[in-house]
């Protein structure tokens, strides 16, 4: 399937969205209410708590604008794991270097219901390298962190590889 970046602009209403017969149209259906939440979480500016309770990556903050729109977030459909089925990555349209190609939220389908695989947070940021590989770093402070690659594994995360500093807990290593 052809990756395409959109902005998440979707009918607040999936229940209302028309039936259609392209594979796009099947193939977003499982996303529609997150892709919604998401959607309003931007709109109304939701704060941490909100974005929390919602289970709206806290992330998304970053993308809100002086005027509340969607022009700042958006939505990839890809199918990262080569079994046929496009994954959802949510993430940032436009930013600064902390922000471009991160990924707050990725979604798979499993019995045709939308599961979900990863929510970035502050100090565990997942980012898109345009490849089947997902880019994590994960930090617990200056001295601590790990930067690691994984591979996608139906809605599991596989490691393929990592690098860990732990100079704060093991001065030694």
């Amino acid at each position: 399937t052809e990756s395409e970046v959109v902005t998440a602009d979707i009918q607040e209403d999936a229940d209302t969205q028309e039936d259609s017969d392209t594979q796009e149209d099947a193939d977003i259906q499982p996303y529609n209410e997150i892709l919604s939440k998401y959607k309003l979480a931007q709109v109304e500016q939701w704060d941490m708590e909100r974005l929390m309770n919602e289970g709206v990556s806290t992330l998304c903050q970053y993308c809100y604008g002086e005027i509340p729109d969607v022009s700042g977030m958006g939505y990839l459909m890809r199918d990262l794991d080569g079994n046929g089925m496009d994954e959802l990555l949510i993430g940032p349209l436009k930013g600064d270097e902390f922000t471009e190609y991160m990924i707050f939220d990725l979604y798979t389908v499993e019995d045709g219901e939308a599961v979900q695989v990863f929510q970035g947070q502050e100090r565990d940021r997942y980012y898109f390298t345009n490849t089947d590989v997902i880019y994590n770093e994960g930090d617990g402070g200056a001295e601590n962190f790990a930067v690691s690659n994984y591979v996608l594994d139906g809605k599991n995360l596989v490691l393929k590889e990592s690098l860990i500093n732990q100079s704060m807990d093991n001065p030694e290593n």
